[in-house]
């Protein structure tokens, strides 16, 4: 069976803008390996546009922890529905258990992480008001920036780090969040 995205959308997915720099940095950064693509991972995948990279030297890989969202993705690309702090390489299927790069947009702790649950007619778009439900513990999608957030996010670069051998390659897509000037 495959979802229909338009049932639940993800509220920030990869524009194709996006897609284009990070195949760009991909092939100036990631050396092209002798006789195997390139294994490469999106922790955060949301709906899985990490599938669409469009990079016939990669094999891209995909960990969301929103069953909707990862059943979104998995109709893209192989995909795992899970915790990426909690991830060990799925044994049903054959994962890398190291990556060549790692590649993601998490969330950032801005208004979107908001626990506002419209029910009006409020254009406000919220994680928890696409997927209609609270979120699953331990999503960021729920963590404004602060200690919660810069922790959570620090276990998950270390987790990258540990995941990438020596000269892999680290693209983190990520904007500043400003709230009373800060």
């Amino acid at each position: 069976m495959t979802t229909d995205e338009t049932t639940v959308k993800h509220p920030a997915t990869y524009s194709p803008q996006i897609l284009t720099t990070i195949r760009g940095v991909l092939e100036q950064y990631l050396p092209i390996l002798d006789e195997r693509a390139s294994a490469i991972l999106d922790p955060f995948a949301g709906i899985g546009t990490i599938h669409q990279l469009d990079w016939p030297w990669a094999n891209t890989y995909a960990i969301e922890l929103e069953p909707e969202w990862a059943h979104i993705s998995a109709d893209y690309g192989p995909t795992w529905c899970g915790d990426w702090l909690k991830y060990r390489a799925p044994s049903a299927i054959a994962w890398p258990l190291l990556f060549d790069a790692v590649v993601t947009s998490p969330c950032y702790g801005n208004r979107m992480a908001d626990h506002h649950n419209a029910k009006d007619t409020s254009t406000r778009r919220t994680y928890r008001h696409v997927l209609g439900r609270e979120l699953t513990p331990g999503n960021s999608g729920g963590m404004q920036w602060g200690p919660e957030y810069r922790h959570f996010h620090n276990l998950a670069w270390a987790k990258v780090r540990r995941t990438l051998p020596g000269g892999g390659l680290f693209v983190l897509n990520i904007k500043n969040h400003v709230r009373k000037g800060k």
